[in-house]
């Protein structure tokens, strides 16, 4: 869904923006809707098109929470007014450069002649760092600010939209709330969604925490670290071999605990968790995707963007929001009966008995905790993957198993 069919008007105390975070649910600023347990009107960008003043629909809202320092709420809709499988992405800005980053609300600036409010999106540049010690971003105006009046703000209306990455304006990182006196115009205060998902009561509500929030821009190291990063195991994986030129005690399989790598289930068996989100973007591409041969995310059949590659090779799981998938939908998946225990020995019996029933997609609203998956990577690895946390359209966490004479260092 494109980010301004989340924008909405809203009438609480005071005339303010918000935006959708959920089906029946929309972030905006504290002062414009007052207190937990008041109520509100909502107005979709949807309904605004096309209709005279004072005709268009509206919508009851309720305040479900409330933060007085941060000037943040939540109002809920008693009805889903978007999409039932709507997701967000949270973010956080990084680095030590300008951020482009866009907002969509209703300012007074943008009041027609029959007073009709009209949207703005409008372009600012934010440096990560302004304003962290307050929970906050200063958005410095990439156009042209409205003019100031005496007796208000020309952004008063503004407070509540939503800050949002303009590379990809699915990620959500804060809501407007100020308008700073001691600025002009062409500068405002949004408070960061990082401060407000260290309020346990808005994740709640969210269905989000502070772990899931992306970094933007994604930073990306220097080539040569990465060549040194995969130089290692191959160095290390030499010096073992002199040291056991007969594979006399196995070192492919010790830790300096004397134990298996990872968590194994059973003798020369390796097993690892992995938690897949839904991408939208190139700059999450590292998130929705496993490539089992290499436990990296890997990329998919297109064309990856230079300097923008991932780790890995051809990943065999990719999560979109309606459905977990291989690349070009190659069949590499066969559902195994719920009850039935198997590991990857198992599973390749199973894959020779049944190729025809192997699949290349499968919807999520199929897939649930505890159901297991047998996987055919492209490399001729056979793995387990069994369902351990599953949020559709937010999350997917897996168990991978795997034999250990198959597993990544």
């Amino acid at each position: 869904m494109k980010h301004v069919e989340r924008t909405v008007q809203i009438e609480g105390v005071e005339r303010g923006s918000g935006y959708a975070v959920a089906s029946d649910l929309v972030l905006t600023a504290g002062h414009v809707v007052g207190r937990r347990g008041d109520r509100c009107r909502i107005t979709l960008a949807r309904d605004m098109a096309g209709v005279a003043a004072g005709s268009v629909p509206t919508h009851d809202g309720l305040v479900v929470w409330r933060a007085e320092e941060a000037d943040a709420a939540l109002v809920r809709s008693p009805v889903a007014l978007w999409p039932d499988q709507l997701t967000t992405i949270y973010g956080e800005l990084r680095g030590i450069k300008d951020v482009k980053c866009v907002t969509v609300g209703y300012p007074v600036a943008r009041i027609d002649a029959e007073g009709r409010r009209r949207m703005e999106e409008h372009a600012w540049k934010v440096m990560p760092s302004t304003g962290m010690e307050d929970g906050r971003y200063a958005l410095n105006t990439d156009l042209v600010a409205p003019q100031a009046s005496r007796r208000r703000s020309p952004w008063a209306g503004q407070s509540g939209a939503a800050v949002l990455y303009a590379d990809d304006p699915s990620v959500v990182l804060g809501t407007v709330v100020a308008s700073p006196d001691a600025f002009p115009p062409g500068r405002l205060e949004a408070v960061r969604v990082t401060a407000l998902l260290e309020d346990p009561g808005f994740a709640r509500l969210v269905g989000a925490t502070r772990e899931q929030v992306v970094a933007v821009p994604r930073q990306r190291s220097p080539l040569a670290w990465s060549a040194a990063v995969i130089a290692v195991p191959v160095l290390v994986a030499a010096a073992v071999w002199q040291l056991w030129p007969d594979g006399e005690g196995d070192a492919s399989q010790a830790t300096p605990n004397g134990e298996p790598p990872g968590d194994t289930a059973e003798p020369g068996l390796v097993t690892e968790d992995f938690t897949l989100r839904p991408s939208y973007f190139w700059t999450t591409a590292d998130i929705d995707k496993l490539d089992i041969d290499t436990g990296e995310p890997g990329h998919g059949s297109q064309v990856q963007i230079p300097g923008n590659e991932n780790p890995g090779g051809l990943a065999e799981l990719i999560l979109e929001p309606e459905r977990l998938h291989t690349p070009d939908d190659e069949p590499r998946y066969l559902r195994v009966p719920d009850g039935t225990a198997v590991d990857p020995a198992a599973c390749e019996a199973r894959i020779a008995s049944d190729a025809d029933g192997m699949v290349g997609t499968i919807e999520l609203t199929e897939l649930a905790q505890g159901h297991t998956l047998c996987v055919r990577t492209d490399e001729g690895l056979t793995a387990v993957v069994e369902v351990v946390e599953h949020d559709i359209g937010r999350l997917l966490t897996i168990n991978v198993t795997t034999p250990a004479s198959a597993a990544t260092p």
